[in-house]
Protein backbone atom coordinates (compact mmCIF):
# COMPACT_ATOMS: atom_id res chain seq x y z
CA UNK A 1 0.00 0.00 0.00
CA UNK A 2 1.33 3.20 -0.95
CA UNK A 3 2.21 5.78 1.95
CA UNK A 4 1.27 9.28 1.85
CA UNK A 5 3.59 12.11 3.22
CA UNK A 6 1.90 15.86 4.03
CA UNK A 7 3.57 18.52 2.05
CA UNK A 8 3.35 21.71 1.72
CA UNK A 9 4.77 23.40 -1.10
CA UNK A 10 7.45 26.48 -0.62
CA UNK A 11 6.45 29.79 -0.95
CA UNK A 12 8.32 31.53 -3.60
CA UNK A 13 7.51 34.49 -5.73
CA UNK A 14 7.19 33.64 -9.26
CA UNK A 15 6.20 36.08 -12.26
CA UNK A 16 2.72 35.90 -14.16
CA UNK A 17 1.11 37.55 -17.38
CA UNK A 18 -2.50 37.76 -17.73
CA UNK A 19 -3.04 36.57 -21.46
CA UNK A 20 -5.33 39.89 -22.26
CA UNK A 21 -6.60 40.08 -25.69
CA UNK A 22 -4.14 43.62 -25.93
CA UNK A 23 -1.51 40.27 -25.28
CA UNK A 24 -2.70 38.10 -27.20
CA UNK A 25 -2.68 40.70 -30.50
CA UNK A 26 1.23 41.21 -29.76
CA UNK A 27 1.74 37.90 -28.69
CA UNK A 28 5.57 37.39 -28.82
CA UNK A 29 6.97 34.24 -30.66
CA UNK A 30 8.86 33.57 -27.46
CA UNK A 31 9.48 34.06 -23.60
CA UNK A 32 12.63 32.82 -22.18
CA UNK A 33 13.72 31.13 -25.11
CA UNK A 34 9.85 29.05 -25.07
CA UNK A 35 8.33 29.46 -28.29
CA UNK A 36 4.49 30.88 -28.44
CA UNK A 37 1.72 30.57 -30.99
CA UNK A 38 -1.15 30.86 -32.27
CA UNK A 39 -3.17 27.74 -33.61
CA UNK A 40 -6.59 27.66 -34.96
CA UNK A 41 -7.22 30.32 -32.59
CA UNK A 42 -6.12 28.54 -29.65
CA UNK A 43 -2.38 29.95 -28.10
CA UNK A 44 -0.11 27.05 -27.72
CA UNK A 45 2.90 27.41 -25.15
CA UNK A 46 6.11 25.25 -25.17
CA UNK A 47 7.04 24.36 -21.76
CA UNK A 48 9.30 21.76 -20.22
CA UNK A 49 7.03 19.28 -20.39
CA UNK A 50 5.97 19.96 -23.93
CA UNK A 51 3.38 22.20 -25.90
CA UNK A 52 0.41 23.08 -23.85
CA UNK A 53 -2.80 25.27 -25.46
CA UNK A 54 -4.24 27.81 -22.91
CA UNK A 55 -6.67 30.85 -23.83
CA UNK A 56 -7.61 34.38 -23.56
CA UNK A 57 -8.15 35.13 -19.71
CA UNK A 58 -5.42 32.40 -18.78
CA UNK A 59 -2.09 33.57 -17.21
CA UNK A 60 1.33 32.24 -18.05
CA UNK A 61 3.84 31.78 -15.12
CA UNK A 62 7.16 32.77 -15.13
CA UNK A 63 9.16 30.11 -13.10
CA UNK A 64 11.85 30.17 -10.53
CA UNK A 65 14.31 28.96 -13.16
CA UNK A 66 12.86 31.14 -16.08
CA UNK A 67 10.57 28.56 -17.46
CA UNK A 68 6.90 28.87 -18.35
CA UNK A 69 3.78 27.27 -18.26
CA UNK A 70 0.49 28.26 -18.82
CA UNK A 71 -2.33 27.94 -16.31
CA UNK A 72 -6.55 28.26 -16.52
CA UNK A 73 -7.69 31.42 -14.94
CA UNK A 74 -9.97 29.62 -11.88
CA UNK A 75 -6.95 27.10 -11.05
CA UNK A 76 -4.38 30.44 -10.96
CA UNK A 77 -7.02 32.31 -8.90
CA UNK A 78 -6.89 29.33 -6.45
CA UNK A 79 -3.82 28.90 -6.00
CA UNK A 80 -2.10 32.19 -6.48
CA UNK A 81 -1.81 35.14 -4.37
CA UNK A 82 -0.98 38.45 -6.48
CA UNK A 83 1.51 40.80 -4.73
CA UNK A 84 1.84 43.66 -6.79
CA UNK A 85 -0.85 46.20 -5.02
CA UNK A 86 -2.10 47.79 -8.55
CA UNK A 87 -3.45 44.13 -9.62
CA UNK A 88 -4.65 43.32 -6.87
CA UNK A 89 -7.05 46.70 -7.33
CA UNK A 90 -7.37 45.64 -10.92
CA UNK A 91 -8.48 42.37 -9.75
CA UNK A 92 -11.01 43.28 -6.77
CA UNK A 93 -8.73 41.54 -4.27
CA UNK A 94 -7.44 43.01 -0.80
Amino acid sequence: MTQYIKVRKKPVEVKAIELTKEFIDTLPTNINGRKISRESGKIIVESLEGNHECNEGDFLIVGVEGEIYPIRRDIFFKTYDIITPYYKRVFGLK
